[in-house]
């Protein structure tokens, strides 16, 4: 069967995908890898991984916040950062050792120090955050 499109619903089309926001960083192999490596070593899910770090940092790697957060997972110097490098971690820029530690983070409970984890995988801030 052969379907003909008229030139409106052709430039209909290409307009919706110009509008679809992409994130090209979950697109790229490091990434995805490093979040699946990480859940499967530290048994947790590679979704919670996924969603948090897409909420953290649009998956970029090299993200830096407002406030000095770095990274997939947006570490920061007063927080969990001091931690990553305790643990042996040597490169904040890596996604493999930054999926790796959260992964950790998460399997030893501490999932509630990430912002995100509660607005993308609770769905709601806790009271005492705000």
């Amino acid at each position: 069967m052969i379907v003909r499109l008229g030139l409106g619903a052709i430039l209909a089309v290409l307009a919706f995908s110009l509008l679809v926001p992409r994130a090209q960083a979950w697109e790229d192999a490091d990434v995805s890898w490093a979040l699946t490596l990480a859940a499967e070593r530290h048994g947790v899910s590679r979704w919670v991984l996924r969603e948090v770090s897409r909420c953290e940092s649009e998956w970029n790697p090299y993200a830096v916040g407002a406030q000095g957060e770095q990274g997939l997972f947006q570490l920061h110097r007063r927080g969990l950062l001091p931690a990553f490098y305790a643990a042996g971690h040597t490169d904040v820029w890596s996604p493999y050792q930054q999926a790796d530690f959260t992964a950790e983070m998460f399997a030893a409970g501490y999932a509630p120090h990430w912002s995100c984890f509660w607005t993308e995988i609770v769905g709601r801030m806790p009271p005492w955050w705000t």
